[in-house]
Order: C-alpha cells, then sequence, then structure tokens
C-alpha cells in the first residue's frame, strides 16, 4: 500500500435514514460514528476512520450497488489505498453491503469486474447487517405501500389499513403540534420515513418477501471471498400487558407499523426464517440488549421493530449458525441509530424526541451496550488480521 496508506476503514451505510450529518436526520444520528470510533480504539487500541456514507433516495438496489462501489473507491482514493474495509450497513443499507459478497452483481449483463475494476469486494473483511430486511419485510406487502404499485387490487383490508395509518400519522403530527417540548423542533421524523417508503417504489419493491427469496435463492453468496457477515437484529417490546417503570408507552403510530409489518406474505417463507426463528428463541440473555421495563417478545414471524420483521433480518449463509447474529436489540428501527428520546436531566424536557414510540424505553444505556458489541465484533476481525500480516511479515 502507499505511504499514508489505511489499514482499516469502517464505513457506515445507511438505508432510509441517515447515518451521518445530514439534515434533518443527523440532528439525531450524527453521534454514530464517533461512538463508534472510540469504542473501537477501546477494545483494539487501534485507531480505525469511520466514515458515513450519503444518503441514496429514490434508488432501486441496482443503483444503490453501483453507487456504494463508487463510494468506495472514493474513499480508497482519498485515504491512498484501505486494506481491509468493514462495513456496518442499517436497514436497506445492510443488504446493498451483503450483496457485494454475492456471486453476480445486481445490473443485468454485468460481471464484477465490470463494476469493480480496484477489486474492493476482495477487501471487505467484515459486515454488520443492522435491521436489514434481508429477507425482505413483510411491510412492502401490505396495502399502504404495496397498492400505489398496483392501486385496482386493492381489497377492503388494503383500504382499512391505509385509513388507519394515515390517521394515525395525522394524529402523531397533531400532537407533535400541539406539544412542542416533545418534538424538540424535529417535528415527525416518521413522516418523511413512511414518504420515502411510499415514493420510493422501486426499492419498495424490491424489498418484498417475494423478491428478496427470489433473489436469494439464484444469486448466493460468493464464498471465495473471506468476509465475516454478521447480523445485528430489532424487535418492539411485548406490550400486550400494563407494565410497571415504562417512561415511554407505545403510541398509536407505532402500533399501526407494527401491526401491519406483523401480516403474514403472501409468498411462503423460506427454510432459513424457520432456522432463524429458532436461533433467535435460543439466544443466550446475555446477548439481548433491552431496557429493564421492556419485555421480550415471542420473536416468531410476527416479530418486528416496526419496519422490517426481525426474523427476515437473520442471514445464515456464510457463518455457523450459532455466530450468525451478534445480539438482538429490543427496540425500534430508528432506535439502533440513535432516534430514541434523550431526556435532559436540568431542562426536564427531551434532548431529542426520537422518531417512534415503540415502548421500548431504549435509551443511552441500551445504546453504547448496542455499539460496543458492534465494535467488538469489527475489532476482532482487525486484530485476527492484523496478527496473521504480523505472522506472515516474519
Amino acid at each position: 500500500m502507499a505511504v499514508g496508506a489505511r489499514e482499516h476503514v469502517v464505513v457506515l451505510i445507511p438505508g432510509w435514514l441517515a447515518l451521518g450529518s445530514e439534515k434533518p436526520e443527523g440532528r439525531s444520528s450524527s453521534w454514530v460514528a464517533p461512538v463508534l470510533r472510540a469504542a473501537l480504539e477501546a477494545r483494539c487500541g487501534l485507531t480505525i476512520p469511520v466514515i458515513a456514507l450519503p444518503l441514496l433516495r429514490g434508488s432501486d438496489l441496482a443503483s444503490r450497488q453501483r453507487a456504494l462501489l463508487h463510494n468506495l473507491e472514493r474513499l480508497d482514493g482519498a485515504l491512498r489505498g484501505v486494506r481491509q474495509f468493514h462495513l456496518v450497513g442499517h436497514g436497506p443499507g445492510g443488504v446493498d453491503a451483503e450483496l457485494l459478497t454475492a456471486s453476480l452483481p445486481l445490473k443485468t449483463g454485468a460481471t464484477w469486474h465490470d463494476l469493480d475494476p480496484s477489486h474492493l469486494r476482495e477487501r471487505i473483511a467484515s459486515i454488520v447487517s443492522l435491521s436489514a430486511p434481508q429477507y425482505g419485510t413483510q411491510l412492502a406487502d401490505q396495502a399502504p405501500f404495496a397498492s400505489w404499485r398496483a392501486p385496482l387490487a386493492i381489497d377492503a383490508r388494503g383500504y382499512r389499513q391505509t385509513a388507519s395509518l394515515a390517521s394515525a400519522l395525522l394524529r402523531d403530527l397533531a400532537d407533535r403540534a400541539a406539544r412542542p417540548a416533545r418534538s424538540n423542533g424535529a417535528s415527525a421524523f416518521v413522516g418523511p420515513l413512511l414518504l420515502e417508503l411510499v415514493r420510493n417504489s422501486a426499492l419498495t419493491r424490491e424489498l418484498s418477501p417475494h423478491a428478496m427469496q427470489a433473489l436469494r435463492s439464484h444469486n448466493p453468496p460468493d464464498l471465495a471471498l473471506e468476509v465475516s457477515v454478521q447480523s445485528v437484529v430489532s424487535a418492539a417490546p411485548d406490550v400486550t400487558l400494563e407494565q410497571e417503570g415504562v417512561l415511554r408507552m407505545r403510541d398509536k403510530l407505532f402500533s399501526v407499523l407494527h401491526a401491519t409489518t406483523a401480516q403474514r406474505s403472501v409468498v411462503k417463507p423460506p427454510l432459513p426464517l424457520s432456522q432463524a426463528q429458532k436461533l433467535l428463541r435460543l439466544l443466550p440473555e446475555a446477548r439481548i440488549i433491552r431496557h429493564p421495563s421492556a419485555r421480550l417478545p415471542a420473536l416468531d414471524s410476527s416479530a418486528n421493530d416496526g419496519v422490517v420483521n426481525t426474523a427476515r433480518q437473520v442471514l445464515l449463509a456464510r457463518a455457523q449458525p450459532e455466530r450468525t447474529v451478534t445480539c438482538v436489540a429490543i427496540a425500534d428501527h430508528a432506535d439502533v441509530v440513535g432516534f430514541y428520546e434523550r431526556p435532559s436531566p436540568l431542562a426536564g424536557a427531551p434532548h431529542s424526541c426520537g422518531m417512534m414510540r415503540s415502548g421500548a424505553n431504549f435509551g443511552d444505556d441500551q445504546f453504547f451496550q448496542l455499539w460496543g458489541l458492534i465494535a467488538e465484533g469489527i475489532a476482532t476481525v482487525a486484530l485476527r488480521s492484523s496478527s496473521s500480516e504480523g505472522v506472515a511479515a516474519q
């Protein structure tokens, strides 16, 4: 490598939500990069840059793949060469990261040599898939989102789903407008998220269970690539019973989103989903991150984080099953990247309103624990490779 080149670089790949300093989302989530960098240095003693890529809007998976490779190539040049990339993708960003290690690129008729002449894929050392719809999300099959592709096919149940979601969103907007202390200048982040799901119909269609299951069946991982792939999954808590100590109860908007995502898919679930559910049920308590008040859900096919079904976030294709899941966060889809309510101990009002109210009470303790575990996984791979390089040089 060139003088001044980087041994390791962590790249944050956004999905529907920004992971960097973009507005308005970055106001809540821009601290992911510094938290991860500090955690990495504490665990492995290496100074590893953590760089957040810009948010892509209105792009299908093939376009996102080309953009991701372009951004990695730009980083490689700007840093005068990178020996190993560590990719952390949230939501569709986790899908983007993992599909770089598939046997075939998504662009029809193209080869990896065409799209990746610099052999960047061969320098991917680890991937962390965070709340990613690796086998799609059942939300994409539901009327409020699927009906835009075929509005004449919507049935009575679909109309009820759409009306319920619209009503809950309007109620949430009115509530935030009436209580500015709650919104703290960050009014209704969830609105843009839902709008992105609706208007980006190409991506939403590709992230349906049918499309993702078909993609997985005909484009398996390229096993020639030596890459560690870990899944960090999220699930909203069980709030069916009255709980003591709950600081932030589930609101109507999240309840509707959660129930909509829990609806069955129109296609038969693949075998990996059954394996994932079994794996999640057997996960030790030490690998479950939650607020003491948050009840563990059943982790069955209906469990989800309000946007993506929990079992559909698990990838079993590469690692031994028991080492596939880093942890389960009892949180919503936005909590895990910093969009949670953070109260100010001095002002008494929320410093940040968060995005959703799932009843998880996800907070700083859980956030730092989660990203500490992610850092631990990346550090293990980085230290192993550095050790191997040292042995080879002797």
